[in-house]
């Protein structure tokens, strides 16, 4: 919680505007419960694979360094043609892997 409130300020900083979204997805087995799932933050930013036109991107804050980023996977799934970029502030070293960076937290301002 402390860590996306410093993440929230950072990008409040840079003039984005907040926006959470949450879903329940269905549960994976027979008689099993809905599966809680949600996205820190949303911006959107032109892609040039779009012809420059805004596409979603979500934003997942981790502060530990073992992690899943389930929610990220099932909102790409949900949402593909209209998500580009994703971010995930973590603990770790800068990676980019597809079309998922991973900035470490500090870089927050980098958005």
């Amino acid at each position: 919680m402390f860590v996306e409130n410093a993440i929230a300020q950072q990008l409040v900083a840079l003039g984005c505007k907040l926006y959470y979204y949450s879903w329940n997805e269905e549960p994976k087995r027979d008689g099993g419960k809905p599966l809680a799932r949600e996205i820190d933050f949303l911006t959107t930013r032109g892609f040039s694979d779009a012809a420059g036109r805004l596409r979603v991107c979500p934003i997942e804050v981790k502060s530990t360094k073992a992690y899943r980023t389930v929610s990220l996977d099932d909102f790409k799934a949900r949402f593909d043609k209209r998500v580009g970029a994703e971010v995930v502030f973590h603990p770790k070293q800068l990676k980019v892997e597809g079309s998922r960076i991973f900035l470490p937290l500090y870089m927050a301002f980098c958005l």
